[in-house]
């Protein structure tokens, strides 16, 4: 081994034996070196000081926001409402897509469009830019909505909080 072709007499054994009576710790310390408990206590410090100064940040950003003044309950409600409103427009838009385009292919084909279905064509051809702006406008009000839930960490909620609720 390479350290056994070294003299065995190059100093006192002395010092060498009291060097290997003294604890990692002791060793770190001689050398101003932080031992690894030190180093995670203050990992430890660190992270406390991070998660407060996170939590004030939460508290003092989300001031001034109306969102954080609606109970969850209340944001849980508009919420189901904006996506129930989608849903609907969503379906009476594809809907209404589909009894234009059946119209039209009638029409193309020269064949007569069933007598339930006349009645609604008319009407509905009408309607179907306004629903499609209804829901643009539906969909634009729940993505701000949104926007000021995920803007205001304090007016956040989760799913789980409602699930006694329902």
């Amino acid at each position: 081994s390479v350290g056994s072709s070294a003299p065995a007499s190059v100093g006192s054994s002395a010092p060498k034996e009291a060097e290997e009576d003294l604890s990692q710790d002791d060793i770190f310390r001689k050398f101003n070196i932080a031992t690894p408990e030190v180093k995670r206590q203050e990992k430890k410090q660190e992270m406390a000081e991070g998660f407060e100064a996170r939590a004030r940040q939460i508290e003092t950003s989300s001031q001034g926001n109306l969102i954080t003044m609606l109970p969850a309950g209340v944001q849980l409600a508009v919420e189901r409402v904006l996506i129930g409103g989608l849903a609907i427009l969503g379906t009476a838009f594809i809907l209404d897509g589909i009894l234009i385009t059946y119209d039209a292919f009638m029409i193309a084909t020269k064949k007569e469009l069933p007598a339930v279905l006349a009645p609604l064509v008319g009407p509905l051809e009408e309607r179907f830019t306004p629903i499609l702006l209804a829901l643009f406008a539906n969909s634009i009000v729940l993505g701000v909505f949104k926007l000021q839930q995920f803007d205001a960490p304090a007016a956040t909620y989760s799913e789980s909080n409602f699930e006694d609720s329902d």
